[in-house]
């Protein structure tokens, strides 16, 4: 080989061997770099982090609040009614609406603010909220309804001009020791979704109404999922114990017939039928149906064609998440019932707290009212809630079931915004109640009447339970986020309220404090 390509071939081996050592060199040094690189982010980031405030936790707080996020509840359904306007009576002087003494707009509401979630606009019926309170009214001398009326100066409507707040009471009988014998039908959902202690509490609610029947009292038992099946055919309130043991046999599983089980439990119902009885089937559910026919009108339906029969229906509603009230409040009103809300097993001492009477025996049917107001003194009215219960004038003489059932000792309340005519003097309305008789159907009518002398001259001078209705109502109207309480706040209703004594109000107080919670 000539000197000049061994020269060449030299310098090639050199070169190459100097890259190879800058590499290795390089592959040593990665480490050391990379932690030095780390160390450095790591003293940048504590820099900042230093330069910021200290971020503390807020002191605890010795009562239950809201979470700081509201709590959303999935596949939940609820039908917004609107908000009744004011009227001009020189246009319709009649107010005419079907009673009612639903409760479960009001427990549920107040059951989804205790527990963090947001109370919507749809899910308030603002006769249920004012409904779910006692205001201690007098039970009449004679008859199975009274009636009495009042009227304040309107504590919330100060932006209206010469507006009065008025008050239609009616109240049912006391419960006899007499009562007629009860032949109830409960038809329980046991559906998967009925597994995250739904269906504990409805056990625990059947339970007590077994330790309640007399023995010439009959309960029977249906359940449904998938399919329905009759799980205890009716027996006397004496066989105390294999009904205990039928209702702790329910099991949850599969999917939601809703339609089977009400076929199944009015057919039952039918069977049993006693015409000197309270007949009533117990609907349990959280309404969700997804078998057989799902649609409100398939299965309301049915339960029409049971309240023909005489039966009665009162539906129970259980469950937040995956919950329908639409089905569970229509189902009541088409089955001439009532439907109120389980939240928790204390709810259910307080239920039967006068025995089963109260909530599950009848002193006046197809119970409705109307309001006759003179034009000549009242300018306009508003009527607060019922926005789903108004009939026509004419069918305040027509017992077509459009009415409320109303149990012994039970109480029902309507408010009213009225504007009066100035300096208006004389009779500001009349009302006509009018209901059947549960036994024999004989129809019976009470009058009740206020005029402008009778109208209290201040609102500190209201009684306590107008009071409390008052407040009790704007609370609603609020929630609904209702045009006609745009002036008000949950801080103003919660200092009217504290004038109120506390055991009437407590529950509303809570819930209003933790309104307020920021």
């Amino acid at each position: 080989m000539s000197d000049k390509p061994r020269s060449l071939f030299s310098g090639i081996i050199t070169f190459l061997c100097i890259l190879l050592v800058i590499l290795i060199l390089s592959l040593a040094a990665v480490p050391l770099i990379t932690s030095n690189t780390r160390d450095a982010r790591g003293a940048y980031e504590d820099m900042q982090r230093s330069m910021l405030p200290e971020r503390r936790l807020p002191p605890p707080v010795n009562r239950p609040g809201p979470q700081p996020r509201p709590r959303k509840y999935k596949e939940t359904f609820f039908h917004d009614w609107g908000v009744t306007p004011f009227v001009d009576t020189e246009d319709d002087a009649l107010s005419t609406f079907g009673l009612d003494v639903d409760t479960a707009s009001y427990v549920l509401a107040s059951t989804y603010i205790k527990r963090g979630a947001s109370a919507t606009p749809a899910m308030v019926r603002v006769e249920e909220f004012v409904n779910a309170f006692d205001y201690g009214y007098s039970a009449p001398r004679a008859g199975s309804l009274g009636i009495e009326l009042a009227c304040a100066p309107s504590p919330f409507g100060r932006d209206l001009q010469n507006c009065y707040l008025l008050r239609v009471a009616i109240k049912a009988r006391e419960p006899s020791e007499t009562r007629r014998p009860m032949i109830l039908t409960a038809v329980v959902d046991t559906s998967g979704s009925m597994s995250d202690g739904r269906l504990a509490l409805v056990k625990e609610y059947l339970t007590s109404v077994v330790g309640l029947l007399r023995a010439e009292d009959r309960l029977g038992i249906v359940e449904f999922s998938s399919h329905a099946r009759v799980v205890c055919a009716h027996l006397s309130g004496d066989r105390r114990e294999a009904l205990r043991r039928a209702i702790n046999g329910l099991r949850t599983s599969d999917r939601t017939n809703a339609e089977a089980g009400m076929n199944l439990g009015y057919e039952q119902a039918r069977a049993a039928y006693r015409k000197d009885a309270n007949n009533r089937v117990l609907l349990f559910s959280d309404g969700v149906a997804n078998v057989g026919s799902t649609d409100a009108v398939s299965i309301l339906a049915g339960v029409e064609l049971g309240r023909g029969d005489g039966v009665c229906l009162s539906t129970i509603g259980v469950g937040t998440a995956n919950y329908s009230d639409v089905l569970m409040e229509q189902l009541a009103d088409k089955g001439m019932g009532a439907y109120s809300y389980l939240a928790c097993a204390d709810q259910i001492a307080s239920a039967f707290r006068g025995g089963l009477e109260r909530r599950l025996d009848v002193a006046a049917q197809d119970a409705r009212i109307q309001v006759a107001f003179n034009a000549e003194v009242v300018k306009s009215y508003r009527l607060i809630g019922y926005d789903n219960r108004q009939i026509a004038d004419h069918e305040l003489k027509v017992m077509n079931h459009k009415g409320a059932v109303i149990s012994p000792g039970q109480e029902v309340t309507a408010l009213y915004e009225v504007k009066l005519v100035d300096d208006a003097a004389g009779e500001l309305c009349n009302a006509t109640l009018r209901w059947k008789e549960p036994s024999g159907g004989e129809i019976h009518e009470l009058a009740g009447r206020i005029a402008t002398s009778q109208i209290i001259g201040e609102w500190n001078d209201a009684p306590d339970n107008l009071r409390l209705a008052a407040c009790v109502a704007e609370f609603g109207e609020l929630l609904k986020q209702s045009f006609w309480a745009k002036g008000s706040n949950f801080k103003e209703v919660r200092a009217e309220l504290q004038k109120v004594p506390k055991q009437r109000a407590a529950d509303l107080l809570d819930i209003l404090a933790l309104l307020e919670t920021p």
